[in-house]
């Protein structure tokens, strides 16, 4: 017997769902809650993509979402093992990028292309803590605005970092403070979620360049935003090799000089 679900008209999700009437699982209003469109962006992530997703699926299970992997074209194939992910997935999605690359544009290119309520993104090298998806999630849900994972409140930590490490991110996060428009701890964090009304206000203002969008974002986003900062603690790379070189320490240096001089020379949009 056929049986077609009538999804309410303002659902924004897409899936194509196989659905067995008869079975106990089956919840017709699943996914007229807000969709979690979580994004991960990456580069040469072959050997860590297939164990990332199954712990995204896994920890996402009672979230309605999607995952987007947005690929600079990586030469280890990590947009075709997706490609394959996807056809036995439809929560999976891949975005390959040709002649394209850079972690925050490719962040935000993800975020345009998400069918969400609610954007996230995370590291794809099991870095980030995915087990805490689901509070940031419920944190935007509930209060708007963004949650981020943090390392810098009480209870996260930057685990195995060396000194040298330490020392630049402590210099960097404080400077980065002083610029932003909403107080915060840690500015830089690469683990965070955004309710889409927040994004698509700052998003004509955005210039992504380098690895810190949400500072980017910060940059821009109205003083009363609500922020939710949740602890968590950052984990060591899986496989492959760190993307943070010393170029790209460089490079966002010269993002917070330039910063600096667009606020001096009253760029900003006020309150």
């Amino acid at each position: 017997m056929s049986v077609f679900v009538l999804l309410p008209a303002f659902s924004i999700i897409n899936y194509q769902f196989s659905i067995v009437p008869s079975t106990d699982n089956f919840h017709p209003l699943r996914y007229t809650f807000p969709v979690l469109s979580l994004i991960l962006p990456t580069y040469n992530e072959a050997e860590n993509i297939r164990a990332v997703i199954a712990e995204a699926r896994r920890v996402l299970e009672d979230v309605p979402h999607e995952i987007i992997v947005v690929d600079d074209d990586s030469p280890d194939g990590t947009w075709r093992i997706v490609h394959e992910l996807s056809e036995e997935d439809p929560h999976v999605r891949a975005i390959r990028r040709v002649g394209r690359r850079g972690l925050s544009s490719a962040v935000v290119e993800g975020f345009r292309a998400a069918k969400g309520d609610v954007l996230a993104v995370a590291d794809a090298d099991g870095q980030h803590d995915y087990a805490l998806l689901p509070r940031l999630y419920a944190a935007v849900r509930e209060k708007g605005g963004i949650a981020i994972g943090s390392r810098y409140v009480e209870g996260g930590s930057v685990g195995a970092w060396d000194e040298r490490r330490r020392l630049l991110s402590r210099l960097a996060t404080q400077l980065a403070i002083r610029l932003c428009r909403v107080p915060v701890s840690d500015p830089m964090s690469g683990f965070f979620a955004v309710s889409r009304p927040v994004f698509e206000r700052v998003l004509p203002h955005l210039r992504p360049k380098g690895f810190k969008i949400l500072f980017e974002i910060l940059l821009h986003a109205e003083r009363d935003m609500p922020v939710t900062e949740m602890p968590f603690t950052f984990g060591i790379r899986k496989y492959g090799r760190s993307k943070l070189s010393l170029g790209v320490e460089w490079a966002f240096l010269a993002m917070l000089l330039t910063a600096v001089l667009r606020r001096a020379a009253g760029i900003f949009r006020r309150s």
